[in-house]
């Protein structure tokens, strides 16, 4: 009964809900990361891999890493991976 009558009040609380949401988002950019590095080491060379892991590491934003993986499905050589970064990522 009481947890019952909680939840309501937890999913209401704007500062609850912003930090759910900044969870769940750094949760999805661990997920592209994971996928992108799965992707990358399944296909290039260990240097390729490290360089990627170095430059998608500290990043969060979701839309940026979702463009880089359609665009990893793509390539079919470590020069296109390093197009690839250059392009999603030069701006930062």
């Amino acid at each position: 009964m009481i947890a019952h009558s909680i939840d309501p009040l937890i999913r209401e609380n704007p500062t609850i809900r912003a930090i759910v949401a900044e969870e769940v988002a750094e949760a999805e950019a661990r997920g592209l990361r994971e996928a992108i590095l799965d992707l990358v080491s399944a296909r290039f060379s260990s240097q390729v891999v490290a360089h990627v892991q170095q430059t998608i590491a500290p990043r969060q934003d979701i839309e940026q890493l979702k463009r880089f993986f359609r665009q990893l499905l793509q390539v079919s050589d470590e020069e296109g991976v390093y197009a690839s970064l250059a392009q999603c990522f030069s701006t930062d």
